[in-house]
């Protein structure tokens, strides 16, 4: 690999047609802006020309220090680029978030194995993973044939802290971001997201420590999609809590949304802890209950709430387990 330093703007910048590249275990300190970006080009919504990067890899590469100049900055920065890989990087000391997918073309990316923290550090309403997903391209990614549905995101076995000012939590799937896959992952101070109508995006198997978006809370969701066939998904997931009075899961959005066949969000088996007399609760346009009556609902099958002060050994533990180490 290379050692990049000291240099005004991008390290390393894909633009196009670009396929297969591989930008592997290399250095980057003191960047103007981004470590790594790639950017493709479309006919308005229109993708299926192909002139975007694809099947780029991005792995095993120390990342620090960046941003210097472009506030709005990454480690690793993707727009209307698919079918991605980046893995095994450490990157961390950054204005903004570490990893951005700019918007949900064509899907298909993955983020595995990354350790990031000390993102959003001149910045905030971030993490330090970011999505957009503000256009429906159009693509054949998925299937062969020309659809708006791209492939699902796979975030897994990542090890991510959102401190300093990354208050939208671990994974901030911001403005609409729809399909993603994000499970077995160890996020300090990160719960699952979901605005502006996204959809489809299932948070599975994952140890979440001390969660918030925006206020502390394991789940919360700007509104419900539309349909059962886009839901969001949160189950089998570990959820620590600080003591207090927090939520659970909060939802906005219109009344009579906990209707049986209305309820459009996928809810089982996450286990919650909060300390001795913490008040945790679920808030939704219908009102707001304590677990016991939100359990009622049957809504939410297996979940159980325990009031116990978990040591750090066990949630060092718990996080070491779901990431395989």
């Amino acid at each position: 690999g290379i050692n990049a330093e000291y240099m005004g703007g991008n390290a390393v910048f894909l633009s196009g047609y670009n396929r297969h590249a591989r930008v592997v275990r290399n250095d980057f300190s003191w960047l103007g802006a981004s470590a790594v970006a790639q950017w493709g080009r479309t006919d308005l919504v229109d993708g299926t020309g192909g002139d975007q990067p694809r099947f780029t890899t991005v792995a095993e590469n120390f990342i620090r220090r960046i941003g210097h100049n472009e506030k709005q900055s990454s480690g690793y920065f993707q727009a209307v680029s698919c079918q991605n890989t980046i893995t095994r990087n450490i990157m961390f000391n950054m204005p903004r978030a570490a990893i951005n997918f700019n918007d949900g073309f064509g899907g298909g990316s993955e983020a595995s194995e990354n350790l990031l923290f000390n993102t959003c550090m001149e910045s905030s309403d971030h993490g330090p993973f970011n999505s957009w997903d503000r256009v429906p391209y159009v693509t054949e990614v998925r299937t062969g044939s020309p659809s708006v549905i791209p492939l699902f995101n796979e975030l897994h076995h990542n090890f991510w802290v959102a401190n300093y000012w990354a208050n939208g939590g671990c994974a901030d799937n911001d403005d609409g971001s729809s399909f993603y896959n994000i499970h077995h992952n160890f996020f300090v101070f990160g719960g699952h997201k979901s605005d502006f109508d996204g959809h489809s995006k299932r948070s599975y198997s994952n140890v979440m420590a001390y969660p918030k978006v925006y206020l502390v809370g394991c789940i919360s969701l700007m509104s419900q999609p539309r349909d059962l066939a886009y839901a969001e998904g949160f189950w089998n997931n570990t959820c620590v809590l600080p003591y207090g009075n927090h939520t659970y899961f909060s939802m906005g959005g219109s009344a009579n949304s906990l209707t049986p066949g209305q309820f459009n969000v996928t809810l089982h088996d996450n286990r919650v802890y909060a300390p001795p007399n913490s008040n945790i609760s679920v808030q939704t346009p219908d009102g707001t209950f304590d677990m016991a009556t939100w359990a009622s609902y049957g809504l939410d099958s297996g979940s159980t709430l325990q009031l116990v002060q978990v040591s750090s050994a066990d949630l060092v533990s718990w996080g070491l387990a779901v990431l395989g180490l």
